[in-house]
């Protein structure tokens, strides 16, 4: 796999706070940042925009990503958006992609977060639900 740039997963130094409030904690929704950037990257590609990262703040390298599930879920994400197939021996254009994507996802977890009263862990569920 071609590493044409930092194998660190980024996202906005501004979404931190969120990534940490949203994995830390006896009652976050989300075990782990991987976790939480997963979910967020499928909301992004589910609405089907990119933003991008204006301030990156590294959270995890890319060796965090299991290979018997993280890394063929984001191969799924990738080419669910068509991109080409050769894309997958690109590993830094993949995560180009999907932080992009992640950080539209975050965004709309952060909206339904601040416009419900519902527990996090209930807002996940449903969020994970309707996509």
């Amino acid at each position: 796999m071609t590493n044409t740039r930092s194998d660190r997963i980024n996202i906005s130094s501004e979404k931190h706070d969120t990534y940490k409030h949203l994995t830390e904690g006896p009652t976050s929704p989300f075990k782990t940042m991987k976790d939480l950037f997963l979910t967020s990257a499928a909301i992004g590609v589910e609405k089907g925009i990119r933003k991008a990262i204006e301030k990156p703040t590294s959270i995890f390298a890319w060796s965090v990503f299991t290979s018997q599930e993280d890394i063929p879920f984001l191969y799924a994400l990738v080419l669910s958006i068509g991109e080409p197939i050769d894309i997958l021996l690109e590993q830094g254009k993949i995560l180009d992609l999907l932080e992009e994507y992640a950080n539209t996802g975050i965004e709309e977890l952060e909206r339904e977060l601040l416009s419900s009263t519902m527990p996090s862990l209930m807002l996940a569920n449903k969020i994970l639900e309707e996509s």
